[in-house]
């Protein structure tokens, strides 16, 4: 990548300045273009497949009890009843 860049540098200096101008601007669309697929990769790894959410409703619609996910619940409505929990803040996330 570093000589690469060096080249990258070396071609721009050789151009025009409107030229430099265009490969600027091209790179900043490339920047974008890779942010926006980062993005997309990390919310389908969120989200998941068809098949994550078809196991998710398998296990959600399961009649069995679940004694450490009710204990669980039941500690988490404690809490939010003290006011020792905060909601959900979402921008904290990069998604």
């Amino acid at each position: 990548m570093k000589d690469d860049l060096k080249e990258l540098v070396s071609i721009a200096k050789s151009l025009p300045a409107e030229k430099t101008a265009e490969v600027v601007d091209f790179a900043r669309f490339l920047r974008q273009q890779n942010k926006t697929r980062h993005r997309k990769a990390a919310k389908s790894k969120v989200l998941g497949t068809a098949k994550d959410e078809a196991e998710w409703e398998r296990i959600l619609n399961d009649p069995r009890p679940r004694p450490k996910l009710m204990s669980y619940v039941k500690e988490s409505e404690r809490l939010e009843r003290e006011g020792k929990v905060e909601p959900m803040d979402f921008s904290k996330f990069d998604i």
